[in-house]
């Protein structure tokens, strides 16, 4: 047995003692929630508290003058905000567990590569075995579902906030197209676009599912891979906020914050078939709760309100103009009415809203172009599940050719080599 051996069988015996330290440090985590949850703190539904370690958790939250203060038991060190490092944050309806690498429970400093940015010291690089941040939320009756989170060593969230608003603030409309996976995401920012958006159905369909079925711990996970995938600011397709109460709508805002996200859509349809859409006092109480959600969080989330009349046969231009306009009172930073197909259409939303006006394309029977919708006065175009169902559609149309005809004439439409695809990852 040679001395490499013996150094290797010490770093992989290291390894998973940490790991065994970590779960332990987890399972005192979900004690403390359990506790706080059945004893309460002082804090009403749908705060957002975070503490900064385990023997803080009847004092005030960790405050960002608090950095690095010294006047707790364990300092805190952790970027400041709703949702931070290490700590077990309440939110409505559930408590998510965020550990990303900056403070455990015990007040131990995580190993360099767990994930996240301790305090101002930047991403740490990766060593041994794979490593990564992970969040669990839990709901009332003990259920946990485990997701991860961002271990971003791209750029800074806050500096993809500023650069994600920008783009709104510029004369000529831009584009946002919408991956639905890791590979389509760097695809997209390889070809030179400058931010990208989910989309909640073309996710779904990778998973082969209906849209509207992907829950949000999964959307979150989705949304964490995306944002770690690539430099660009990525913004959430966040449905109707997975949930009918303005808490729900708001504390989603925080979890997709917290997932990398720097933008994110609440819609006021409700996902039933009886009742569609919201009442308008209750759409526009769901966009208020989500817009003071995003106004907390310690960069720009830029927030997008959308009506969805037009995607549920309800064509009525007066009230998707009245919505619009009441979204925005409420505090939105970007409109939406997916569904508009023509120019008087667009043009009259446009002129009735002070917000930027996101436009859905790629949609049957519409040639609007870019400059087009620019000249129009649209800041925004994006393309929801339309990308996916391309590359669907040509997958389907491949497989009909080899069952019905036997023949392959489709790979002359394919990217020639499979070097030209692995230089794009």
């Amino acid at each position: 047995m040679g001395k490499g051996f013996r150094v290797g069988t010490l770093v992989l015996l290291l390894q998973y003692l940490l790991r065994e330290v970590h779960a332990l440090e987890l399972s005192i985590h979900r004690a403390a929630a359990d506790v706080d949850e059945r004893y309460g703190t002082g804090h009403g539904p749908g705060e957002g508290i975070a503490y900064n370690s385990l023997a803080e958790s009847r004092k005030a939250p960790c405050t960002q003058n608090q950095q690095g203060a010294g006047d707790t038991p364990f300092d805190c060190d952790f970027e400041p905000g709703p949702i931070h490092s290490g700590t077990p944050t309440r939110t409505y309806e559930r408590v998510a567990y965020i550990d990303s690498g900056a403070m455990s429970p015990l007040g131990i400093r995580t190993i360099p590569g767990w994930g996240g940015r301790p305090g101002n010291a930047g991403p740490r690089k990766r060593w041994g075995a794979p490593l990564f941040s992970r969040s669990w939320s839990e709901d009332k009756l003990g259920r946990r579902e485990g997701i991860v989170t961002p271990d971003t060593k791209t750029a800074p969230q806050a500096e993809r906030g500023r650069r994600f608003r920008g783009l709104h603030e510029r004369e000529r409309a831009f584009i946002i197209p919408n991956p639905w996976d890791i590979g389509t995401a760097r695809l997209l920012q390889n070809l030179g676009f400058e931010a990208l958006a989910t989309t909640s159905a073309g996710y779904a369909f990778s998973l082969g599912r209906r849209d509207n079925t992907v829950s949000r711990d999964e959307m979150l996970s989705h949304i964490a891979a995306l944002a770690s995938a690539t430099d660009l600011p990525v913004s959430a397709d966040l449905e109707n906020g997975f949930g009918d109460s303005p808490e729900i709508a708001a504390a989603t805002i925080r979890l997709a914050a917290g997932a990398g996200a720097v933008g994110g859509s609440i819609e006021d349809a409700t996902q039933r078939e009886d009742i569609p859409i919201y009442e308008m006092g209750l759409a526009v109480d769901r966009v208020r709760a989500a817009a003071a959600a995003a106004r907390a969080l310690p960069f720009a989330f830029t927030l997008t309100a959308r009506a969805e009349n037009y995607l549920h046969g309800r064509r009525d231009i007066k009230d998707t103009i009245q919505r619009l306009q009441a979204y925005q009172e409420a505090g939105a930073d970007v409109l939406y009415a997916p569904g508009l197909t023509t120019r008087d259409d667009i043009a009259a939303v446009v002129s009735s809203v002070d917000r930027p006006l996101n436009v859905l394309m790629a949609l049957p029977g519409v040639e609007l172009s870019l400059a087009e919708l620019s000249t129009l006065g649209v800041k925004r175009v994006s393309v929801g599940s339309g990308l996916c169902r391309a590359a669907l559609g040509a997958v389907l149309r491949a497989a009909r050719e080899m069952r019905e005809s036997g023949t392959f004439t489709f790979a002359a439409h394919a990217i020639p080599s499979i070097s030209e695809l692995t230089a794009s990852f």
